[in-house]
């Protein structure tokens, strides 16, 4: 946690709290500080706000993106291609389905999760 002074008209301010006696909790939420469609939950009484990020994203400010393609998703040789909240697999002939397990034809199928 946070806590900045300032001095100002014999009134000592803590940063989080505004107000002519800091009796106003500071919305740390208002400027939009989470990226990427992410929600943003204020700290009550404090200098502190939290992010809760949608799948695909994850950090501090849900500013970095899942490597969805790491836990190898694609079946039967396709290849995963990894895009901003979610990946894409290439199936080779013969498959299909958003994780190339469907024997059929050539399919690119996108998905966000």
């Amino acid at each position: 946690m946070r806590w900045d002074l300032l001095i100002r008209d014999h009134l000592i301010y803590l940063s989080g709290f505004e107000g002519a006696h800091c009796e106003i909790d500071t919305d740390e939420c208002g400027s939009s500080p989470c990226h990427n469609q992410g929600y943003c939950v204020d700290g009550i009484n404090s200098y502190a706000f939290r992010c809760n990020c949608p799948p695909g994203y994850f950090g501090a400010l849900c500013s970095l993106d899942v490597n969805e393609c790491e836990a190898s998703p694609c079946l039967n040789d396709g290849v995963c291609i990894n895009r901003p909240g979610g990946f894409r697999c290439v199936c080779l002939a013969g498959f299909s389905g958003t994780y190339v397990y469907l024997p059929r034809g050539d399919n690119e199928i996108n998905t966000t999760g």
